[in-house]
């Protein structure tokens, strides 16, 4: 049977979890299968596990948009925000039904005050006020239906297959009141490439996390905004599309500087941003360094709430795609 046919059998048999399928190249000139034919049951699975690169998209220019299928219910638009890093918005990702249910869901696991992992890179300065004034807790996938269909939705949205989105970090929810904030900062740590592919990703370490034992290997974060804020609550990236990733005190402290970011994403409900924490390594075609243009934050919430969803992906290096991930035992 041709991949071709099968393909279409996929799609045929699985509705909107099969897409169609295109090829990679890595810089050597070996051509290596794209993830879609994997990116749904093991019907589709014609090729070996991980015998593929990391999917990363062309954004194109920005205001571009791309029609999605990632619900039977509706259509919806991916929307490049900026090239650099690429970085797209995704409006109405989640309904206004899904959005009050996991606002339900993450109130009943109760919130704590946010903490921060002391990951070298991850929060670029502490300034006079803190860094982060926020609540947070997690949810395992597992716990509701909902979190389980999200999953779908998101490894749909982002072409991975659903094994590297079901081996990342539980899903964060956070809820910013007035004055709440997060200064810039990066999901993924910094680090050389030879330190990259020393040290274990902190998904596949035990925790407690710090610099010396694990690095964030954040590659895609989705987020979405819950709720609709009254006033501010917008997320910074001051660093989009800039020709330089030198940093100035107006580029980290958001409490004083949002509005010079050069780009603001403002909150509305349903609404998700998605984008690149990481390079696609050249030489591999797995995770490479942390990308320094996705410097960013959350600034100060003026009037009302705001209520986010973080989906932390976490994809490996290519010499530990096959490392066991703490919040799932795949390869054993």
């Amino acid at each position: 049977m041709t991949t071709l046919l099968l393909v279409v059998m996929c799609v045929l048999t699985t509705k909107m979890l099969c897409q169609t399928s295109t090829r990679y190249c890595l810089h050597s000139g070996l051509e290596v299968p794209d993830v879609d034919v994997l990116n749904a049951t093991a019907t589709c699975a014609a090729l070996k596990p991980r015998d593929y690169i990391l999917p990363r998209f062309d954004p194109g220019q920005v205001g571009d948009i791309t029609e999605l299928n990632l619900t039977s219910c509706q259509s919806h638009r991916r929307i490049t925000m900026a090239r650099n890093p690429p970085l797209f918005e995704i409006p109405d990702f989640l309904t206004s039904d899904e959005t009050d249910k996991l606002i339900d869901l993450a109130t009943a696991n109760g919130l704590t005050v946010a903490q921060m992992i002391g990951q070298k890179g991850s929060i670029t300065k502490q300034t006079g006020d803190r860094t982060r004034i926020s609540q947070t807790t997690f949810l395992r996938p597992d716990m509701d239906n909902l979190l389980l269909n999200i999953q779908r939705r998101i490894s749909l949205l982002t072409e991975l297959p659903l094994d590297l989105i079901e081996e990342s970090e539980w899903y964060q929810f956070g809820r910013y009141g007035v004055g709440g904030h997060y200064h810039s900062h990066y999901d993924s740590s910094l680090s050389s490439r030879e330190t990259l592919m020393q040290k274990p990703c902190c998904y596949q370490s035990s925790p407690p996390y710090t610099e010396t034992s694990c690095i964030m290997c954040r590659y895609i974060t989705v987020m979405v905004y819950l709720n609709d804020v009254e006033k501010g609550g917008e997320t910074a990236f001051p660093l989009a599309d800039r020709s330089t990733t030198e940093l100035k005190e107006e580029d980290i402290d958001l409490s004083r500087y949002c509005q010079k970011s050069a780009l603001l994403v403002r909150p509305k409900k349903g609404k998700a941003v998605m984008w690149y924490n990481n390079i696609r390594d050249p030489e591999t075609g797995w995770l490479g360094i942390a990308d320094k243009f996705s410097l960013h934050g959350g600034c100060d919430v003026i009037k009302g709430e705001k209520w986010i969803f973080n989906s932390w992906i976490s994809a490996p290096q290519f010499n530990r795609k096959f490392g066991n991930s703490f919040y799932t035992d795949r390869w054993t």
